[in-house]
């Protein structure tokens, strides 16, 4: 894969799990297809410091692969 190529995909929930609240979706893996892990180490971004909510996961800073190991920096 090149350095260019994304390494995970967002999976999007459902349209019920979005509304009852149970699921924000989830990151997976390309070679393997498998649920990825995430760190969030990045500072929250001027609305979410100002306790409000963006809507965006920015403190979101790696995504990466238990199985196969594939890593990304968000």
């Amino acid at each position: 894969m090149s350095a260019t190529a994304k390494q995970f995909y967002f999976v999007e929930p459902s349209a019920i799990d979005r509304y009852r609240k149970r699921s924000a979706g989830h990151w997976a893996c390309v070679k393997c297809h498998e649920r990825a892990a995430t760190e969030h180490n990045n500072p929250r971004c001027p609305r979410c410091s100002d306790r409000g909510d963006c809507g965006q996961d920015c403190t979101l800073s790696r995504v990466f692969c238990r199985k196969c190991g594939a890593s990304e920096d968000k």
